[in-house]
């Protein structure tokens, strides 16, 4: 039933094709174009969601998770069955449910792909399962920020922005290094992790 209530939301807000803007092909968009077509069909969706009564609006993000769920773990178990490690088959569930929650689609349209990649950038090195449960609030905050357990959400930003701040000591430039991972704020859970950090910073006045 939640799949069918999922499936029903992103196929009833879909546009004929012929009304899409003109783009080029898939292979010759840039990553920036790509993040910029996923948020603009992402931001269609995201308007319906805001639209809904709380009750019917909760109901759908319990059963998005439920839906991620499934996507997640057919990817993964297919993935881990092939002995290619559990990183690996990780990533590749982050963004098989990235593909499927975030578009709407069961075959995004490869001018997705760069969008959807920079996505799941802080959660490809968790552990599978914190990556899961962290990725499906993700998702679920991207639409309404109060459906969201950040509780799950935020321990596996900061683990990330841990590692960035890390990693930034061997760069040319750490500083342009953090606010390029971090507090450009380009992406949703850039925002949040800039939120996040901003109130364990206070936390730990």
């Amino acid at each position: 039933m939640a799949v069918v209530a999922v499936l029903f939301f992103f196929m009833s807000g879909k546009k004929p094709a012929s009304s899409a803007a003109a783009l080029p092909p898939s292979g010759q968009l840039s990553t920036e174009d790509s993040r910029r077509k996923l948020e603009a069909e992402f931001a269609r969706n995201k308007m319906r969601f805001h639209a809904m009564p709380d009750k019917e609006a909760r109901e759908l993000m319990n059963a998005l998770r439920t839906d991620a769920g499934t996507h997640w773990d057919h990817a993964f178990n297919t993935s881990s069955a092939d002995a290619k490690g559990a990183q690996f088959a990780t990533r590749l569930a982050l963004f098989r449910t990235a593909a499927v929650v975030l578009t709407g689609e069961q075959q995004p349209d490869e001018s997705f792909f760069g969008g959807l990649e920079l996505e799941t950038v802080p959660f490809k090195e968790l552990p599978p399962e914190q990556a899961r449960a962290a990725f499906f609030e993700y998702c679920v905050a991207k639409y309404g920020p109060s459906y969201a357990d950040w509780n799950v959400l935020n321990p596996a930003l900061l683990k990330f922005a841990d590692k960035v701040f890390e990693d930034s000591k061997a760069q040319s430039n750490p500083d342009g290094y953090v606010y390029e991972m971090i507090y450009r704020e380009t992406l949703d859970w850039q925002k949040f992790l800039a939120e996040a950090l901003s109130n364990r910073s206070k936390a730990n006045a």
